[in-house]
């Protein structure tokens, strides 16, 4: 079954600085996926192939292998990729690695083993010909049969037809030793003597080795971001599953897909794709969308869909302008969703594919 369908068993994991993936492992209730993609945050958001999110917490990390496991809100009704003991990849092995490049829906790319023990900065890695780019990074690597084989990694300098994962010895033995500790709050393993180190300290208390102490906490927002995420607040979207990458947050206000980012470090958006232009009697939607019905946002026509948008300089955060922009960003979300519905009910406009079903 997982051989057939396993995207079932991979995950989309955004944080508010970048986007990456990660799975699920038979026998194991934890999302992994590489340190990199949450380092700095403790909560994350994980989606699924439908584009159903969930919170996660990162629950555990090792910073030298660049491995961390999440604990989900929840993982019911998921699928979970198998690993046969014994098995071990050879040169010219194909191979499949599966995840989000670039913040894509589900992709899945083939290759072959280039090298089985790469040998580098310490570490040994698969290296495949498979395109493995930014957005995999914390994705499984399987073989023809779908068994997990390790872990794709794009923390290294992209090249063509060279992509590295994480053996997957490396990772059943993290699992073993997180297994074998059992913690209960979040911990880092000392790279030194693998001790794990759960409280906030300049160094382990076990070696002495010095701790670096931002890899316990949350990497601060940025104003814009805190500013943002403030109004989402205020129509009760969680803003963690709303993070979509640095400065951008995606998500649905009843039916309406609404999304908010920061263009050229100049103005921030708010769009929404809401309609499609109707087959006939466009005119009638013309005349009422240059009519300007809802100010102060924009109903705009691109090609044949139609938006609400919604633009302000970033210098007008720090004016007598913010609390009523502020408001707005909140109010272009409900907006949003009472006009798809009344385009599509007063002058026949099809909601577009990012609406959602409510």
């Amino acid at each position: 079954m997982t051989a057939e369908y396993p995207e079932k068993s991979v995950f989309k994991i955004k944080t508010a600085y970048n986007s990456g993936s990660g799975f699920l492992l038979e026998s194991f209730p934890y999302i992994i996926t590489n340190h990199h993609v949450v380092e700095g945050c403790i909560m994350v958001a994980v989606e699924d192939i439908t584009q159903s999110k969930f919170p996660a917490e990162v629950i555990y990390s090792n910073t030298e292998l660049d491995i961390a496991f999440l604990k989900p809100e929840h993982i019911f009704g998921y699928k979970s990729l198998q690993w046969t003991k014994g098995t071990e990849l050879k040169v010219r092995d194909r191979v499949l690695a599966l995840g989000f490049p670039f913040g894509l829906p589900f992709t899945i790319t083939e290759g072959i083993v280039s090298n089985a023990k790469q040998y580098i900065d310490g570490q040994y890695y698969i290296q495949t010909d498979a395109a493995i780019n930014p957005g995999n990074s914390g994705g499984p690597l399987v073989d023809t049969h779908g068994n997990f084989a390790g872990m794709t990694t794009s923390k290294f300098m992209q090249a063509d037809h060279v992509g590295f994962a994480i053996p997957a010895q490396w990772i059943l033995r993290e699992i073993d030793f997180f297994r074998s500790q059992n913690p209960v709050e979040r911990s880092i393993k000392c790279q030194f003597c693998e001790q794990l180190i759960s409280l906030e300290q300049d160094y382990c208390e076990n070696c002495g080795a010095e701790i670096d102490p931002s890899k316990f906490g949350e990497k601060p927002l940025d104003p814009f971001a805190v500013f943002v995420e403030n109004a989402l607040s205020n129509i009760q979207i969680n803003p963690v599953l709303a993070r979509a990458g640095l400065d951008e947050w995606e998500f649905h206000q009843g039916s309406s897909f609404v999304k908010i980012y920061i263009h050229q470090n100049k103005y921030l958006y708010a769009i929404s794709p809401i309609n499609y232009l109707p087959s006939k009697d466009i005119g009638k939607v013309y005349e009422y969308l240059l009519s300007d019905p809802i100010e102060p946002f924009h109903l705009s026509v691109d090609q044949n869909q139609i938006y609400i948008s919604y633009r302000v300089h970033l210098s007008d955060l720090y004016s007598e302008l913010k609390e009523m922009i502020q408001n707005n960003l909140s109010r272009l979300a409900i907006e949003a969703d009472n006009m798809d519905d009344f385009l599509s009910v007063k002058y026949g406009c099809p909601k577009t594919h990012f609406s959602k079903a409510v």
